[in-house]
């Protein structure tokens, strides 16, 4: 077993082993590239690979979030092909990881994992690591759900002079881009989580809905009243015949409880329809009670939940 620095040479053999365990969160080694481009100089990242008689068969980083950043706190990943588990490789590329993190002085690690991982989970506590937040992941039946009981939503929004569009519907609007952009941080401002918010810079922001490799205009809904933009829903890109994943839905504080959100949700329903995806994704803060209630009244199905799980490496006052 060697354990060594990522090269640009690795990206197609990391990539098969992300899509190994995310079959929801399939990336291309060109995906990949593109993903580490665009991560901002501040946030601190390195990635190790494992190799066994020159196969690439697992890796181990620590990354920072742009959108969730804290100097001190880092984001881990240890992942090992299933073939080549407990043979120690995912030990080593965590200790690997974590005697190059020392460097920085971290604060709080994380990881992020699904409640169904038992091994991981066992790997993690061992290590004394404790869940510290989780997230709700469900799956909406595009090919079960009977829309017609919500057909009346459009009227009843349209009496409110609220009108849902396409973001190509939008196009004569010069600042489009720029409001939505607000509006989406105006949205997610007081979204829990267990980090508080960073804003979002705009080109950033482009890359991850409007420009890049996830962005799917097609099905970005916008929510219009007078020219103002009140409420966005958009989903990711996604091959026909594939479940799509929800990248965000979010109204107005001012105007929630009107349903808006349902009107939105409602075109995500019709567009993956259309598309002929049988399951639109979407995962949810414990937090957000309101989006769980209203979900569940739409028949989405739980699946097994996000966890987060942290440990603290020191005082914050050292």
């Amino acid at each position: 077993m060697n354990i060594r620095p990522f090269a640009p040479n690795d990206y197609t053999a990391i990539a098969e082993i992300n899509n190994t365990f995310w079959i929801e969160e399939t990336l291309t080694a060109e995906q990949w590239q593109h993903e580490d481009a665009q991560r901002p100089p501040h946030c601190k990242h390195a990635r190790w690979v494992a190799e066994i008689d020159g196969k690439v068969v697992g890796m181990s980083e620590y990354d920072q979030l742009a959108g969730r950043y804290h100097p001190d706190k880092y984001w881990l990943r240890v992942e090992v092909l299933p073939a080549y588990q407990k043979r120690g490789i995912g030990v080593a590329l965590y200790d690997t990881m974590m005697n190059a993190l020392a460097q920085h002085n971290p604060w709080i690690v994380r990881f992020a994992l699904t409640e169904n991982l038992h091994d991981s989970l066992r790997f993690l506590r061992a290590r004394d690591f404790a869940e510290e937040w989780r997230s709700y992941e469900s799956h909406w039946d595009v090919t079960q759900f009977d829309s017609a009981r919500f057909n009346d939503i459009d009227e009843k929004l349209n009496a409110h002079g609220i009108v849902i569009k396409t973001y190509a519907d939008l196009s004569n609007d010069l600042n489009r881009d720029p409001k939505l952009y607000e509006l989406f941080e105006d949205t997610r401002a007081d979204t829990a989580f267990i980090e508080p918010l960073t804003r979002t810079e705009y080109a950033r922001w482009r890359d991850m809905f409007v420009d890049g490799f996830r962005a799917n205009t097609d099905a970005f809904f916008v929510a219009a009243r007078d020219g103002e933009y009140v409420g966005i829903a958009m989903l990711a890109k996604a091959e026909p015949g594939a479940n799509i994943d929800t990248r965000w839905v979010g109204v107005r504080r001012d105007l929630r409880g009107q349903g808006i959100a349902l009107g939105l949700k409602k075109r995500m329903f019709d567009y993956a329809r259309a598309h002929n995806h049988p399951h639109i994704t979407t995962v949810t803060n414990s937090k957000n009670a309101p989006v769980i209630a209203m979900n569940k009244k739409l028949g989405y199905v739980d699946q097994p939940a996000w966890v987060y799980y942290s440990k603290t490496l020191r005082n914050l006052s050292l």
